[in-house]
């Protein structure tokens, strides 16, 4: 897919969604907490590094995304919300809205934006 061309449409995710606010302002505080949500609930799919190779990840199809993927790191903090939040119909990624707390949604967000981007 050519650059520019992955968006939060091609994600599923409504461009309502995609376009909201991150109300969670970033700081140490807050990159800790998602680190902290991340380890307890992302890490065993997506992996310590976020590169999608978790312990639970061999068995999944497709693989759980890669958050160093540049169309990953593209998409607004809005629509790694909704997919955080709502799940991703087609993957085993689970709506997380009744686990994980709004705001701590919003700082695994935060915490997200620490994987860099890389050349794949």
């Amino acid at each position: 897919m050519p650059a520019g061309e992955h968006t939060a449409a091609t994600h599923g995710i409504p461009e309502e969604a995609a376009g909201v606010p991150n109300p969670v302002a970033v700081s140490d505080a807050s990159v800790a907490a998602g680190k902290a949500t991340y380890t307890l609930y992302c890490a065993v799919c997506h992996g310590e590094q976020g590169e999608g190779d978790g312990s639970a990840a061999a068995g999944l199809d497709p693989k759980p995304a890669d958050f160093h993927a540049p169309h990953v790191q593209e998409l607004p903090d809005g629509a790694l919300f909704h997919v955080i939040t709502h799940g991703r119909e087609g993957t085993a990624m689970v709506a997380w809205e009744s686990i994980i707390g709004e705001e701590e949604r919003w700082d695994l967000v935060n915490f997200l934006r620490t994987f860099e981007a890389a050349d794949h």
